[in-house]
C-alpha cells in the first residue's frame, strides 16, 4: 500500500522537526552558558566602556524614565540646548529589545548590569538566527550548530557586544540573509518576505548604520549571483518573481522601519560626523580618504585569522581558528551543488582583504562605492568575514562528513590534498608572522588540538547508524572548544569608567547641584582642567541638569556650532542662553564678569550670575535684525538688555516690530508655569501690552505652540530661541515638542504591524488546514 510509507515518512519528519525544535535551543543554550556563563554573574559588566558610561547609559536612562512618566522621549532637553533623539542614527527609540518600556535603566549603577545582560541576549539572538539561516540553507543539524557556534563565539562578535547598538543590529543579520535566500530560491517566498522584512526592520530599528550597509551589499551580491544563474537556465520568469518579492520585502521593511529610517535620512543633510583628527563629514558628504583607514590591518595581521594572536583592532577581530578555515576551504566543493556557496566565498574573501585598507588597495574601491565610504574603520568588514567563514565552515563540515562516510581514502584525491596543502601553507605563514601569541593554551597545544579535533572523522567509514552522528558530534564540540582558547575578558564594575574616582566625584557634585531651587530654569557651564565637559554633561542628564555639551558623534551641525562650540568659553551669549551657573575646578574666577562665587562642592567652585536669561521671559522690544550668526554674536558681545529686548532674522523684522509697536515704557508682565513635562509646557502670561513670550530652548521645527487654544507659528528670536506673539491681557500659552514626520510614520508602522499580524494568522490557519488533509496528519 503506497499510502503507508508516505504516512510513516511524514510522521517521522514531523517527529524529527519537533525534536529539533526542543533539543537544538537547549543544546545551544548549554553551549552559550559554557562559553559565556562566567560573565553572566557577579560584578562583571561588558557595559563599562566609556561609550556606554557616557553615551548609551545616560540616554537609555533618560528614555526609560520618560516612558515611565508617560512622556515620549522625542528629544533630551539637557544636552546641547536640547538634542533631538527621534532622528539619531546611533540607536532608535522603538527597537523593542532595548526594553525601554520595561522599567530598566532607572539609575546608572543598575543600568550598567542591565545593559550587560541585554548585550548578551543579543549574542544569543545572533546564535539562534545563524542556526536558522544554516537550516534554511539545508545544512544538517550538526554542521548548522557548528557554523552558528563559530560565528557567535568568535572574538569579533564578543567584541561587538561592548557596543549595544552594534551587536543589536548585527544579531539580526543572519535572519535577513535567510529571508532573502527563501525569496531568491522561490521556496516559501511568503515566509521569506515576512522573515526578511521583519528581521531587516529590526536591524534598522536597532541602528540604521553599518549593519544596514553590509546587509544591502550582501543582498545585492546574492541577487546578482542568483540572477546570473536564473538567466543562464532560461528561468527569466522565476527571476522576475524573485525580483518582485524582493521589492515587496523592501517595501514592507520601509513601512516597518520608516519612523527611524526616514527621519535619519532626511535630517542627515544637517548633521556633522566627526572623524578624530581628520576633517569631519558634513551632511551627505563622505569622509576624507585618510579618515577611512583608521585601524587598518597590516598584511601580517591576517595571521590572526588562524591563531590567537594579539592583533591591533578597533572594531573587529579576524580570529576564527584553524578548523573553521580548513572546513571553509572544503566548502568550495559544494559550489556546483549549492548556488549560495560562490557568493559567500567571494564576499567573505573580499571582506577579509578589505580589513587591510590601503595595503591591498581595496580601500580605494570601497571609497568609490556609495555607503561603503561611510566606514571609518576597515576592520568593521571583519564581521562579514567571520559570518561568511562560519557559514562556509558548516557547508565544509557537511561535505567532509559525507566524503569520509564512504571511505577515508577519498581524502587522498588531488582536490582534497590541495585543501590540506593550502591549509598547511596558511599555517606556516601564521606561525612565522612574529605576532605575539595570547592563546589560553600554548601555541603547540593549540596547533595539535586543532588538528586532533578533526581526526575522529576518519572513523566514520567503520561506523554505522547513530555512531556516525556521535563521532560527528564529538568533532563539532572539539572544534567549538578550540575556539574557546582565544582569551575573552569582561571588566568588573570597579574597573570600569563609571566607578572611576573622577566620575563618582562628578556624580556627587551634580547631585548637590540638582538641589538648587531654580536650577531647572537655567543652564550650567563646566570648566574642567582635563576638558571633561562632555562627560560632565552626560552625567548631568541623570539629574535633569541642562547644559551645552554632549558626548556623541553625528549631531546637528548648526546646533553644535551655536550651542556647543560657542560655550567652550563663557561669553555674553552664554548668559543669553541661560548659563546662570558656572562650575569649575582649580579656577580663581570665570572668564566672564558678573559671576560671583556661591559655594564650593567637593573641591569644585560654583559661580552664579543672576543676569542669565531664565527659561521663560517676555520680549517687549525688537532692536533690529541680523543676516548671519556672526553678525548676531557680534551684537550680543557688544551688549544689550536681552532680558527685555531681542534681535530677529531679517525676514521676521517687519511683522514683529509692527506687533510690538513703539512702547513708551517696558511692559509689566507676570509668568506662571501651570504645567511642565518633557514635551509640553503650559504658561499663563499676564502683560499690559502686546509682547513676545520667549522660551529659552533651541529652536527646532518640532516645536509647536498655541495661544488661548489657537494654533500659532513660533518665531525665531536671538538666533535660536523660540518666541510666540501674545496680546495684551491674560494669555494661556502652550508649547509642545511634536515631530510630525516621525509621528505620522509611527502610526503607519503600527497599522502595518496590525496587517502583518493578521496576515500571519491567516497563513498559519491555512497551513494547519492543509496539514489536516495530509495523509497521516
Amino acid at each position: 500500500m503506497p499510502a503507508i510509507p508516505e504516512r510513516v515518512a511524514l510522521t517521522l519528519k514531523r517527529r524529527s522537526l519537533i525534536l529539533e525544535i526542543v533539543l537544538a535551543p537547549l543544546t545551544m543554550a548549554a553551549l552559550f552558558l559554557f562559553a559565556y556563563g562566567k560573565f553572566l554573574h557577579g560584578d562583571k559588566s561588558i557595559a563599562t566602556f566609556q561609550d556606554n558610561t557616557y553615551f548609551y547609559l545616560p540616554l537609555f536612562t533618560h528614555i526609560s524614565r520618560s516612558f515611565a512618566h508617560g512622556d515620549y522621549p522625542y528629544w533630551i532637553n539637557t544636552l546641547m540646548g536640547g538634542l533631538p533623539l527621534f532622528d539619531n542614527p546611533n540607536f532608535s527609540l522603538i527597537y523593542p529589545f532595548y526594553f525601554f518600556h520595561s522599567g530598566l535603566y532607572t539609575n546608572p549603577a543598575t543600568a550598567i548590569l542591565q545593559l550587560h545582560y541585554v548585550a548578551f541576549l543579543h549574542l544569543f539572538i545572533a546564535y539562534v538566527n545563524c542556526y536558522v539561516l544554516l537550516r534554511i540553507l539545508r545544512v544538517a543539524v550538526l554542521p548548522a550548530l557548528l557554523g552558528a557556534s563559530i560565528f557567535v563565539f568568535s572574538p569579533n562578535m564578543f567584541g561587538y557586544a561592548v557596543w549595544i547598538a552594534i551587536i543589536a543590529a548585527y544579531s539580526w543579520f543572519p535572519l535577513v540573509i535567510a529571508g532573502v535566500v527563501l525569496i531568491l530560491e522561490n521556496r516559501r517566498p511568503r515566509i521569506g518576505i515576512l522573515l526578511g522584512s521583519l528581521s531587516l526592520s529590526l536591524l534598522i530599528l536597532a541602528t540604521p548604520a553599518q549593519a544596514l550597509i553590509h546587509a544591502v551589499y550582501f543582498m545585492a551580491v546574492l541577487f546578482g549571483f542568483s540572477a546570473i544563474q536564473r538567466w543562464k537556465a532560461n528561468q527569466q520568469k522565476t527571476l522576475l518573481v524573485a525580483t518582485r518579492n524582493l521589492l515587496l520585502m523592501g517595501a514592507l521593511t520601509l513601512l516597518f522601519s520608516a519612523p527611524v529610517l526616514v527621519p535619519v535620512l532626511v535630517d542627515m543633510k544637517n548633521m556633522i560626523r566627526f572623524a578624530g583628527v581628520d576633517a569631519p563629514a558634513l551632511g551627505y558628504g563622505r569622509l576624507s580618504y585618510h579618515a577611512t583607514l583608521n585601524g587598518q590591518l597590516d598584511l601580517r595581521n591576517l595571521a590572526g585569522t588562524l591563531l590567537p594572536y594579539a592583533v591591533p583592532s578597533l572594531i573587529g577581530n579576524c580570529f576564527v581558528g584553524i578548523g573553521a578555515v580548513f572546513l571553509a576551504l572544503f566548502a568550495s566543493f559544494r559550489a556546483r551543488s549549492h548556488w549560495i556557496v560562490p557568493p559567500f566565498m567571494l564576499v567573505t574573501l573580499y571582506a577579509l582583504l578589505s580589513s587591510t585598507g590601503s595595503h591591498l588597495g581595496l580601500s580605494l574601491i570601497n571609497y568609490c562605492l556609495p555607503l561603503l565610504n561611510k566606514f571609518r574603520e576597515p576592520d568593521r568588514h571583519l564581521f562579514v568575514f567571520v559570518f561568511g567563514i562560519s557559514v562556509l565552515a558548516a557547508f565544509g563540515f557537511g561535505y567532509l562528513v559525507e566524503v569520509l562516510s564512504s571511505s577515508y581514502r577519498k581524502l587522498l584525491d588531488l582536490k582534497h590534498l590541495a585543501v590540506v596543502v593550502t591549509t598547511f601553507g596558511l599555517l606556516i605563514f601564521s606561525v612565522r608572522s612574529g605576532l605575539p601569541y595570547i592563546g589560553l593554551a600554548s601555541k603547540t597545544a593549540f596547533l595539535l588540538g586543532s588538528g586532533f579535533a578533526l581526526l575522529p572523522l576518519v572513523l566514520l567509514p567503520f561506523i554505522k547508524g547513530r555512531g556516525r552522528q556521535a563521532v560527528a558530534a564529538v568533532v563539532v564540540f572539539l572544534i567549538i572548544f578550540a575556539g574557546f582558547l582565544y582569551p575573552k575578558n569582561v571588566l568588573t564594575l570597579p574597573d570600569g569608567d563609571y566607578f572611576s574616582a573622577q566620575n563618582l566625584a562628578s556624580h556627587r557634585v551634580l547631585e548637590e547641584l540638582a538641589r538648587l531651587e531654580d536650577v531647572s530654569h537655567y543652564r550650567i557651564m563646566f570648566a574642567d582642567e582635563e576638558r571633561r565637559e562632555q562627560k560632565w554633561a552626560m552625567n548631568a542628564t541623570y539629574y535633569d541638569l541642562r547644559t551645552f555639551y554632549l558626548y556623541c558623534n553625528i549631531v546637528p551641525y548648526q546646533q553644535f556650532e551655536e550651542m556647543y562650540l560657542s560655550q567652550i568659553k563663557a561669553s555674553p551669549y552664554s548668559l543669553l542662553l541661560g548659563a546662570k551657573y558656572y562650575l569649575c575646578s582649580r579656577c580663581e574666577r570665570p572668564p566672564l564678569d558678573g559671576y560671583v562665587l556661591n559655594r564650593e562642592i567637593n573641591g569644585y567652585k560654583l559661580y552664579v550670575n543672576d543676569q542669565a536669561l531664565p527659561r521663560y521671559s517676555v520680549v517687549t522690544k525688537i532692536l533690529g535684525a541680523y543676516e548671519s550668526s556672526e553678525e548676531f554674536l557680534a551684537r550680543v558681545n557688544a551688549g544689550y538688555d536681552f532680558r527685555n529686548e531681542a534681535y530677529v532674522p531679517q525676514s521676521e523684522l517687519p511683522e514683529l516690530q509692527a506687533w510690538l509697536g513703539k512702547p513708551e515704557s517696558r511692559a509689566a508682565y507676570q509668568i506662571k508655569e501651570e504645567y511642565s513635562s518633557l514635551n509640553r509646557v503650559r504658561l499663563r502670561v499676564d502683560t499690559d501690552a502686546p509682547a513676545i513670550l520667549l522660551l529659552n530652548e533651541y529652536f527646532h521645527p518640532a516645536w509647536q505652540a498655541s495661544v488661548n487654544g489657537k494654533r500659532v507659528a513660533p518665531v525665531k528670536l536671538n538666533l535660536n530661541q523660540i518666541g510666540v506673539l501674545i496680546e495684551k491681557g491674560s494669555n494661556v500659552v502652550e508649547f509642545e515638542y511634536r515631530p510630525l514626520l516621525y509621528i505620522w510614520f509611527l502610526r503607519i508602522q503600527q497599522v502595518a504591524m496590525v496587517i502583518l499580524f493578521v496576515s500571519g494568522l491567516v497563513l498559519a490557519f491555512r497551513y494547519f488546514q492543509r496539514a489536516r488533509h495530509i495523509p497521516g496528519a
